[in-house]
């Protein structure tokens, strides 16, 4: 988990490759340029949430995220953050 010190913004994060393509977005590998800390980040533009009208969806898989126990639940991802810009949602 991000220390709770410091909240981040999506420009702390240097892209990296696709490393996953589903119907409603990609997953790329993202590394923190502050703490050098590795994450699979899921980005979704903010179009096809409207389109597919799947804003209900995204909600509940951040709150599942945010409340997952990685000691627990070992394989599911923990949440780090939600961030925003113009065009995109990630996760």
């Amino acid at each position: 988990m991000v220390p709770s010190e410091k909240k981040y913004d999506i420009t702390d994060f240097e892209f990296k490759e696709t490393i996953g393509i589903g119907n409603f977005g990609n997953v790329v590998r993202v590394i923190n340029k502050i703490t050098k800390k590795e994450y699979a980040m899921k980005q979704v533009k903010k179009e096809t949430i409207l389109v597919m009208k799947q804003a209900d969806h995204l909600i509940s898989e951040v709150k599942t995220l945010k409340s997952n126990d990685t000691e627990q639940c070992p394989f599911v991802v923990g949440h780090v953050g939600t961030y925003k810009d113009k065009d995109y949602v990630y996760i």
